[in-house]
């Protein structure tokens, strides 16, 4: 770890092709996961993330915001999405 006045370690060239290979893997996965999620369920990655998490709940159930807290997304953002899962 640097502190304020220790220029920071640049890559190598050779852990910058493994770190960007790394990333374009997994930018592939999770959309090959959402896709897939899609067609056999008919769930988004977030819907699946908010019933996921609400299933590890006591009950089933939690208060907006912990469920939010829970997700690390706001308030506004959860609120905003189970309303459109109650569209559907």
């Amino acid at each position: 770890m640097s502190d304020a006045t220790t220029p920071p370690r640049w890559l190598t060239d050779s852990e910058m092709r493994a770190w960007m290979g790394y990333r374009g893997l997994r930018l592939l996965l999770d959309a090959q996961i959402a896709r897939d999620l899609q067609r056999v369920s008919g769930l988004s990655a977030p819907d699946y993330d908010v019933l996921s998490a609400l299933s590890s709940a006591e009950g089933r159930r939690w208060r907006l915001t912990r469920l939010a807290d829970r997700m690390l997304w706001s308030k506004s953002r959860l609120s905003r999405h189970i309303a459109r899962m109650e569209e559907r």
